[in-house]
């Protein structure tokens, strides 16, 4: 078996999350050096209840508009990258909670 170490990934930074409407937001973050991809979730709750509503494939993306939301103003969004290894998603550390 070969090991690969694998740099720790940091969280990504938000730049905004803008209501464009009641129904849809766009959010934005730094973009995380030397990844394949990012995780982004959502919840109603602040604190919990977060489940992926899109994985972004390509390390450069840098914006995502969420579409047909009940209440814009009431969405909680966190975001993470990740790394490709041996075919298989290293996950690094989730962002605030914005």
């Amino acid at each position: 078996m070969i090991q690969i170490k694998v740099k720790q990934l940091v969280a990504p930074k938000w730049k905004k999350k803008e209501n464009v409407s009641d129904t849809k937001v766009k959010l934005s973050w730094n973009v995380v050096k030397n990844v394949d991809g990012y995780q982004i979730q959502m919840s109603n709750n602040k604190k919990d209840g977060f489940t992926t509503i899109k994985m972004l494939k390509g390390g450069e993306l840098d914006t995502y508009t969420v579409s047909n939301l009940k209440d814009a103003k009431k969405c909680y969004f966190r975001i993470r990258a990740y790394r490709v290894v041996d075919q298989k998603k290293v996950y690094g550390s989730f962002s605030k909670v914005k």
